[in-house]
């Protein structure tokens, strides 16, 4: 059984059809001047947006493959980036090949190279960046452990050159543009699917 409409809902459709027309027309103009500017006010206001992880992900892929000589006689080839994020430290980790190679070498020493690097804006060129990297494990099949040593050293020497200020992502500026309103992002945190990227409306310029 339906339940009955209480009486004053009952009564309200013969109510505003006994109401003055321009009674009536007002209370409409001012019921959708209040949505439009509630509305306004919240599409131009700060918002949340998540930056899904396959997205970083195609981006990040795109700089790949880095190749660079090390102590002159060693060739260095980073590939094929994994990202993970790391919401607990607040930090993106990011998994890579390695191909080393060199004349003194009988064939390339494949293995990987993970490190992992604090989220950070840089408002200007509208990316985000990994800083203070640090390298969380560097592995290579079959060595001995005098060639270990020398692996180590490597790890240091792509630490302090490769691993700082790495670009993770650009914004597109159609990516920063809602109804016309340009937003620039002001804080990001990872989160288990992606970045979540907090926006606020761009300042106008002097």
């Amino acid at each position: 059984m339906l339940l009955a409409a209480p009486p004053l809902l009952r009564h309200l459709p013969g109510a505003i059809s006994r109401m003055p027309r321009e009674l009536l027309a007002w209370l409409t103009a001012s019921l959708l001047l209040c949505s439009l500017l509630t509305g306004c006010a919240t599409l131009s206001g700060p918002r949340q947006v998540d930056l899904p992880l396959n997205r970083l992900q195609d981006g990040l892929a795109r700089r790949f493959p880095v190749e660079q000589r090390i102590f002159e006689v060693i060739g260095l080839r980073l590939e094929h980036p994994i990202l993970t994020p790391l919401p607990d430290s607040e930090r993106l980790q990011v998994a890579l090949t390695t191909v080393l190679d060199s004349p003194m070498m009988a064939q390339p020493w494949r293995g990987q190279l993970t490190f992992s690097g604090r989220l950070t804006l840089d408002p200007t060129h509208q990316t985000i960046l990994l800083r203070d990297g640090r390298i969380e494990q560097f592995t290579t099949d079959g060595l001995e452990d005098p060639r270990r040593r020398l692996l180590t050293r490597i790890a240091d020497f792509v630490a302090g050159h490769f691993l700082q200020d790495v670009v993770v992502h650009t914004f597109k500026p159609e990516d920063l543009e809602v109804f016309g309103t340009r937003y620039t992002p002001v804080a990001l945190r990872p989160t288990a699917t992606g970045l979540r990227i907090t926006l606020e409306p761009a300042r106008p310029t002097p």
